[in-house]
């Protein structure tokens, strides 16, 4: 599945740069005014590195990104933790440029990355729209919280499915 003219594949490390310039835009879009600005350009310097690392050596993760003519809109990664987790599964991470909100790139995104699998995912505690998104796929927090210092003190809480 697809939003309109929308392509989702396999990210390779040649997307490294692509996917660096993509999350800085997306967390900009998502966390301004809620994660300081110095933990927002201090992810923008290591982003690149950070990327290039993980499409060098995936682990369990797979990265997906969602093109259309060529330009990045939205990606989405899923790494397999086993079985001493709370799933077996977890989103790592999905987001979707601001302008792509609503055309359904991030529930196709989400169903290429994880499908209706067992899962689970963070999620800021102040991002109703995510929120939102995810109750409609049947995700529900199971009462872990945390603060994420790394990302300026924002709370965070974990959803399961």
């Amino acid at each position: 599945m697809t939003a309109p003219h929308a392509r989702i594949r396999p990210a390779t490390a040649d997307d490294a740069a692509g996917l660096a310039a993509l999350q800085a835009t997306c967390w900009r879009q998502t966390y301004a005014g809620t994660v300081p600005e110095h933990v927002l350009a201090d992810r923008e310097r290591t982003g690149l590195e950070w990327w290039q690392r993980r499409l060098a050596d995936p682990g369990g993760a797979s990265t997906w990104v969602a093109t259309r003519a060529g330009e990045l809109l939205g990606f989405a990664v899923a790494e397999a933790v086993g079985p001493g987790d709370v799933r077996p599964l977890r989103l790592r991470a999905l987001y979707v440029l601001a302008q792509e909100h609503g055309t359904g790139l991030g529930q196709a995104l989400l169903d290429t990355a994880v499908g209706d699998a067992p899962c689970f995912l963070w999620v800021a505690e102040e991002n109703p729209r995510a929120h939102a998104f995810y109750r409609r796929n049947g995700f529900e927090p199971d009462g872990a919280r945390e603060i994420a210092e790394r990302w300026g003190g924002v709370a965070g809480v974990r959803l399961v499915r």
